[in-house]
């Protein structure tokens, strides 16, 4: 049954990383494998020393920054590289993404790449200013980080840049030499800007992110906490992705026993937070909770869903695994006492200032000590998984004496609002315009897309219209229209004599050869020869209105032999009293004419398998008068046609559109919002019922 709650498949959120120096041959005196690992180990030391200004209170959602000695078959010398798992907290991704911003600031000669499960996630966040040519395809060994600036190797466009940059594949060792190279590899500005904006709130970011709230919990919890406030992060996992085993453990609380609590204060991360108050979770018989009323309720039931993560946590069938892959070098069995390397290994961070000369004696020096054994755990066992276990901590930390109560005690903090918790709709809308807009500024903004000095003049003044259309789109779709159409007239530039005479010249048709035209297309046998004729004709609007109603009296005939039968006497315009007086207006004829020529394609369109492809109405029909005029076999043709429903047909499109978006931005909801229309809600049935009287659906 495990094999349903397998959690493998969700741990697929990573951040990738590698740090190169392409001067570490020459640190050596002998460039040897051991000399080499040596130098890295001495590298690592000074970066770990470097960047815990910032990790040190961190609490990580999954794995922490870790560094390993790599090798690559491109490369003669090792790298130091690393692979952080960050769930569902992307704010780890940007956290890890600003440490290497600011190691390789610190350290001017380090050259570095990361990448996501995306792919190069810096090139994502910074797609709308990104070279034209630049595509997933050929961005491999493209993108670094060096000096504290983004920079991507370009493609030549010219013989010259042919012996500095690559037209094809980039290996890695030829990349790393370009980057340091005389070429120019940095980003543009908008790139780098991009990047920016996501990493400059940090460090004051990291504080900003943790949520501070009373819990009522069992006091070896509040003891692991105290000790151990990165335990909360694995708890509140095996909690969020929680199997049967974790559930049966809860009923009874066996290692964290629910006589023996205390109030006190915890830190969140706000994801961490977040998927622990929002999981819906019935407390186990063994609890009472308050009343929901209780000014304290809220505190006792995070309480109790934290008691139970810590429960889950100590049968999580992961953890487990982890705790037996780790059994052989954790920092609870192995003996540093007896290792000269680690001594040497701590000296060198010690005259670092890494400790900042705490008490040896005090929980700061030893929980700063815990950590930096595990990072030398992990470059001493060569491995991409991290050396922390959570389970070997908890036991080892339980095996120490418990806090007192009054240590960890706190009835009087004050809890941190988690309004932000709520999304807000017209806060929403007004990010998505505001990326929207971004987005749209990007466009007219572009490099590539103003660059228009190897264009002649037709083809800029071609990229200025083009421009201007974009701008031009939105306020078009929001007109009015009136009987002659929309007037955008103003959308043109009234001093270019092109759309000047767009618009003064009078476009004359034919309305003889327009009617032949049509009556070919219908499939009516006219002479094609006669198409072609020129024919004269007055500009007297009078005279022309006669010549169409001619034109379309000569064709009514064909017409009704096209009709099915129970459209003839419909349509009571077609008939042979030409010279009635009771006649419809000139202009209601040729609407009916219209009406007629779709009434016939519809009818023949029927009879194919392209008419179950749309909604059709339900009409009754006059069974018994049709039996006197015509014969069974048209009664029974009648009684299957169906006339199309426009209106529903259109609505439905629109909604099985709008479903196929799976809540994402596309065409149905970017049309409706630029005509300030919100799509309805389907009835129980997914369907949506319209009147089939109706002419018209508000959407």
């Amino acid at each position: 049954m495990n094999e349903f709650f397998d959690k493998n498949d969700t741990e697929e959120n990573f951040v990738e990383y590698s740090i190169f120096i392409p001067n570490l041959v020459d640190k050596v005196e002998i460039p040897n494998k051991d000399n080499l690992e040596a130098a890295l180990i001495d590298i690592s030391v000074k970066v770990f020393s470097f960047i815990n200004r910032y990790t040190n209170n961190y609490i990580w959602q999954k794995e922490q920054f870790i560094l390993n000695i790599c090798y690559s078959t491109e490369l003669t010398f090792p790298y130091l590289s690393g692979k952080t798992l960050i769930g569902d907290c992307l704010d780890d991704e940007w956290f890890i993404t600003f440490l290497l911003f600011e190691i390789s600031k610190q350290f001017d000669n380090f050259i570095i790449s990361v990448k996501d499960n995306d792919g190069e996630f810096l090139l994502i966040e910074a797609a709308n200013y990104l070279p034209k040519w630049l595509e997933p395809e050929n961005c491999e060994n493209r993108t670094f980080i060096y000096k504290g600036k983004v920079h991507i190797i370009p493609y030549p466009t010219n013989p010259y840049e042919l012996i500095l940059f690559p037209a094809g594949k980039v290996f890695l060792s030829r990349a790393l030499d370009i980057v340091t190279g005389p070429g120019k590899t940095e980003a543009s500005k908008d790139i780098n800007d991009s990047i920016n904006s996501k990493i400059q709130s940090y460090p004051q970011k990291i504080e900003d992110d943790f949520h501070y709230t009373k819990c009522y919990i069992p006091l070896k919890v509040a003891h692991l906490l105290y000790h151990e406030p990165q335990l909360i992060s694995a708890a509140i996992n095996a909690f969020y992705y929680r199997g049967p085993e974790g559930m049966k453990a809860c009923s009874k609380m066996r290692n964290f026993s629910i006589n023996d609590q205390v109030m006190t204060k915890v830190k969140f991360t706000k994801t961490l937070y977040a998927q622990l108050a929002s999981q819906q979770f019935f407390p186990p018989k063994i609890y009472h909770l308050p009343n929901p009323n209780s000014p304290n309720f809220k505190a006792h039931e995070l309480g109790m869903k934290l008691a139970c993560a810590f429960e889950m946590l100590l049968v999580d069938p992961v953890y487990k695994n982890l705790d037996q892959d780790n059994k052989i070098n954790t920092i609870e069995n192995y003996t540093f006492s007896v290792d000269s390397e680690w001594n040497n290994f701590k000296k060198k961070f010690e005259n670092l200032g890494f400790f900042n000369n705490k008490d040896r004696l005090s929980i700061e020096y030893k929980r700063t000590e815990r950590i930096l054994k595990e990072k030398y755990l992990e470059i001493k066992n060569y491995t991409n998984k991290s050396s922390y276990n959570p389970l070997s901590r908890i036991r080892y930390l339980l095996s120490k004496e418990i806090v007192t109560p009054s240590l960890v005690e706190n009835n009087t903090v004050k809890d941190d609002d988690d309004s932000w918790m709520n999304i807000n709709e017209d806060k929403l809308d007004d990010f998505l315009n505001e990326k929207e807009n971004d987005f749209k500024n990007s466009l007219m903004d572009n490099e590539d897309f103003d660059d228009m000095s190897d264009m002649d003049e037709e083809e800029k003044k071609e990229m200025k219209e083009l421009s201007k259309l974009f701008g031009n789109f939105s306020s078009f779709i929001e007109k009015e229209s009136g009987y002659r159409g929309i007037d955008n007239t103003e959308n043109y530039d009234s001093d270019e004599e092109t759309f000047n005479n767009m618009f003064s010249k009078k476009i004359d048709i034919n309305p003889n050869i327009f009617m032949k035209v049509l009556q070919n297309e219908l499939g009516f046998d006219i002479n094609k020869s006669e198409l072609t004729e020129e024919q004269d004709y007055s500009s007297d609007e009078q005279s022309e209105e006669e010549e169409i109603i001619d034109e379309g009296e000569e064709i009514k005939s064909e017409v009704q032999a096209k009709l099915p039968t129970n459209m003839k006497n419909k349509n009571n315009y077609v008939d042979d009293n030409n010279n009635s007086s009771n006649v419809n207006s000139n202009e209601e004829k040729k609407d009916e004419m219209l009406e007629t020529y779709y009434e016939v394609m519809d009818h023949e369109l029927y009879k194919t398998k392209l008419s179950k492809d749309f909604k059709r109405e339900e009409l009754p029909l006059n069974k018994g008068k049709m039996e006197d005029n015509y014969n069974e076999d048209k009664v029974e043709e009648v009684d299957n046609y169906k006339p199309v429903q426009l209106d529903l047909n259109l609505v439905q499109n629109l909604l099985d559109s709008f479903e196929a978006q799976e809540g994402t931005i596309g065409p149905t909801t970017s049309i409706l919002k630029t005509l300030g229309q919100r799509l309805p809600k389907r009835n129980k049935d997914n369907e949506i019922i319209i009147n089939s009287t109706s002419t018209s659906t508000s959407i």
